[in-house]
This record gives C-alpha cells, sequence and structure tokens, in this order.
C-alpha cells in the first residue's frame, strides 16, 4: 500500500457546471409603460429584427398629440409676432416650437424604440411575458434575454478548495445531464479571481470554451466537468482534502 501510495494516476478536479450563450442580449423596457402584446417564449428561436413584445403607445400618442398642437399654436404666433415687429414675442415663439419639435422627436424615438425586436438570429432564453400582458413595467426593467444558437461557454463552478489546481489553458471533459452518453471536451480560458457563494459553499466561476458542439445542446443545461491536472501520486490525490482540512484546523488552533 505505501509503495502503490506513490504510483502516479491521472489528477481531475471535479465540479458542476452549467452551459450559457457565449453573448447574452437583455432587451429592456424603454419607459415606464405597460405591455400590450408578447409574441415569444423561453425556448422559442427568433430571427433578427422579429417583433418581440409591444408596449402600450396610448398615452405616448396623446402626448405627441398635445405636441402637434402645442407646435402649431407656436408656429401660427411666430409670423404674426413678425408681422407687428414684436421681436421679443416672436423669439419666445420660434423656442416654444423647438421645444415642441424636440417633445415630439422624443416621442417618435419611444415609439419606435417600444417594438421589442431580435437584435440577432438566436433563442430565448428568459422572460416569459405572456404570463404579464396588461402589467405595468419601469424604465430599464429586463423583459427578454436572447442568446445566439449554437454559441455556448462552459461556466465551470469550482470549490475554492480546488482553485488553485486549475489555471487557463487546461482541457477537460463535461456530460450534461440531458446528453449523458457525450463527454464533451473543453478548454479553460479564464477563472474569475472572484469567489461567489450559494448554497453553503464558496467556488469560484471557471469559463472555458467548448471545442465540439451538439444539436441538443440549450442554455440552462447543467452537468458536472472534469478539468485534467495532470499526473500526480495516488496517495496525494486521496489524502489532499484530509491533509488540507488538517492544516487549516491545526493553524485555527494555533499549532
Amino acid at each position: 500500500l505505501a509503495a502503490l501510495a506513490f504510483v502516479p494516476a491521472s489528477y481531475n478536479v471535479s465540479a458542476s457546471a452549467r452551459l450559457e450563450g457565449a453573448i447574452q442580449a437583455s432587451l429592456v423596457a424603454p419607459a415606464d409603460g405597460f405591455l400590450r402584446n408578447a409574441y415569444v417564449q423561453p425556448g422559442d428561436a427568433v430571427t433578427a429584427n422579429q417583433l418581440l413584445a409591444e408596449l402600450s403607445e396610448d398615452e405616448m400618442l396623446l402626448e405627441r398629440r398635445k405636441w402637434e398642437s402645442a407646435l402649431a399654436q407656436h408656429e401660427t404666433a411666430a409670423p404674426a409676432a413678425l408681422a407687428i415687429s414684436d421681436r421679443g414675442q416672436y423669439i419666445i415663439s420660434e423656442a416654444k416650437a423647438d421645444e415642441a419639435r424636440a417633445q415630439i422627436a422624443l416621442i417618435d424615438t419611444w415609439l419606435e424604440r417600444g417594438r421589442i425586436v431580435a437584435p440577432f438570429d438566436g433563442l430565448v432564453i428568459e422572460g416569459d411575458l405572456m404570463q404579464s400582458l396588461g402589467a405595468p413595467v419601469k424604465r430599464g426593467e429586463v423583459l427578454l434575454t436572447i442568446a445566439p444558437k449554437g454559441e455556448y461557454r462552459l461556466v465551470v463552478e469550482v470549490d475554492d478548495r480546488d482553485i488553485a489546481d486549475v489555471q487557463s489553458g487546461q482541457h477537460g471533459e463535461v456530460v450534461l445531464g440531458a446528453l449523458t452518453e457525450h463527454k464533451l471536451p473543453f478548454v479553460v480560458e479564464r477563472v474569475t479571481p472572484v469567489a461567489s457563494a450559494r448554497d453553503g459553499r464558496n467556488f469560484f466561476e471557471v469559463f472555458a470554451k467548448l471545442d465540439t458542439t451538439h444539436d441538443l445542446l440549450q442554455p440552462g443545461l447543467r452537468g458536472v466537468a472534469r478539468i485534467h491536472g495532470g499526473e500526480k501520486p495516488i496517495g496525494w490525490i486521496a489524502s489532499r482534502r484530509l491533509l488540507n482540512w488538517w492544516r487549516l484546523t491545526t493553524w485555527s488552533w494555533g499549532i
């Protein structure tokens, strides 16, 4: 057994992993308003410039008519003031007319942005608006999230006790819950320098790129990844967790 402890074996860092879109575009509400129509649900494939949702335009159309009326009034008042040589009133009327034009242009921009369209071909991964028709939305509120189909990144949640053994450029394999018969190879691209805490554990997010694709891949799939850490003695692999715990415990005791 003592001799066997020094025999080298393949060392792997195992951790849970999830699949995300390589790019995720969040489509937000351009202003406060109400959701009028929604045409897609999570999981739907969309094409660039496809109409996805619409906000209610009633209030903005009323506001536009108000400014159009004000613009017509000021455009009539300006020549009248010029005809009687009232330069001060002419300047005021022109300034108010410019303000009305600016407000109308702003409303037109809002009306255009109130039609939520897809920025690229992809897949809707978040945002079930079908259950929120008629509901109020706030400016900046995320309505939908879209990811390009066929372009993914792997996020591996490596335990903080193992993060020292993970570096950029390492290779590994992941098995996803929906594709247990396939081992998908990947390469580590980046290790985040900030830890996250969830479910009572600390971990670092490691971003990796898949070396292959599969027709059944979808953002949100989860599985288990193994990052290859090279050859290590069997004894070290079997006892590393216990040794690390013992070092930390004795240090906390002041030994």
